[in-house]
């Protein structure tokens, strides 16, 4: 499973965004792909383990979000 840390989250509307890597874009997440994770500000920074879901327009997301330790 990849890992990445969560850099920004839109707590009102329901989702966030993981950044994978230095070189890579934003993986957007919904706060029902979260497993043993609360969906509030602690989330911030934190780094977490998901699995990459290719999405019929060709983009992807993260689901399966979990923590990393």
């Amino acid at each position: 499973m990849p890992i990445g840390t969560v850099t920004s989250l839109q707590l009102t509307r329901g989702f966030g965004f993981i950044r994978r890597g230095p070189t890579e874009a934003d993986l957007f997440f919904h706060f029902h792909s979260l497993c043993d994770l609360p969906f509030d500000d602690t989330l911030m920074q934190r780094e977490v383990l998901f699995e990459v879901e290719a999405r019929p327009d060709g983009r992807s997301r993260a689901k399966i979000v979990r923590p990393a330790r």
